[in-house]
């Protein structure tokens, strides 16, 4: 009898440690959210892109000038791929209505032709958002504060002389090594091309510690060797006025609010 006992103890470890290496169950555990991308996009270098439509004046109001967010993703730091659509949770603009005038500010949709930003947040919720652990107002409003009191994007460039401007180049070296030292963390750049086939300052990666809320702000250094980082040496920091965004009008021009970093 014990050695039956036996046999069956060696043959229930077997089972479990055939369980536990099965690619299904690591490959399981790999797609764990850990850390945020929040993304930050210069308006200037979208609608200056290269075969782009240009870009419009929002529906419900002119943006900031400044960096948009375009993103609060979930991401799995091992494999560096997204973790989404964890549950099914619709998204409800009523529960953000306190957030929505900073949400058009700093998380607006200046595609053509003129639309609402809300598609871009029902996107953001629907996609990322239900697997932050978050409730929808706490993850919007998470967004919306690391961009106003950690993350001075565009005064940190502007302070170093990095200026918009449509008549030099900027060493992405030092772009990125400006940023960096002023989060304490290493981050990633995404460019896109111009007419003239230059690259341009389009998208700043910053990671985020997954216990983040609008309370607390961990900014960790990014996966080595992200997918996302693309640019050449030297990129251009493209202006972003008030005449590129088409259907401007003398009533949208006085929308428009000079919101730098959260400081009015």
């Amino acid at each position: 009898m014990a050695a039956n006992w036996k046999t069956i103890s060696v043959v229930v470890v077997f089972i479990a440690t055939l369980l536990l290496s099965s690619p299904h169950l690591e490959a399981k555990a790999a797609k764990e959210f850990d850390f945020y991308y929040y993304v930050l996009m210069w308006p200037g270098s979208f609608c200056d892109q290269y075969n782009g439509d240009g870009c419009c004046m929002p529906t419900a109001r002119a943006p900031a000038i400044d960096f948009f967010i375009s993103g609060l993703w979930t991401y799995n730091f091992t494999t560096d791929l997204p973790v989404t659509r964890c549950k099914n949770e619709s998204f409800d603009i009523g529960a953000i209505s306190f957030l929505k005038r900073d949400l058009n500010l700093f998380w607006s949709n200046i595609k053509c032709p003129s639309t609402s930003a809300a598609p871009l947040w029902k996107s953001a919720w629907n996609v990322y958002g239900v697997c932050s652990g978050l409730c929808e107002y706490s993850y919007f409003d998470l967004a919306l504060a690391l961009r106003e009191y950690k993350i001075p994007l565009l005064h940190t460039l502007e302070a170093n002389g990095i200026l918009p401007t449509t008549y030099r180049l900027y060493k992405l070296d030092y772009i990125k090594n400006l940023i960096e030292e002023k989060l304490g963390a290493t981050v990633t750049i995404h460019c896109n091309k111009n007419d003239l086939g230059q690259w341009q300052l389009y998208q700043v990666f910053v990671c985020v510690g997954k216990n983040a809320t609008q309370y607390y702000y961990p900014i960790i250094s990014c996966p080595k060797n992200s997918k996302f980082s693309n640019c050449g040496e030297e990129v251009s920091f493209p202006p972003f006025t008030l005449d590129m965004l088409k259907g401007t009008t003398p009533l949208s021009n006085n929308m428009i609010e000079m919101f730098t970093d959260g400081s009015p």
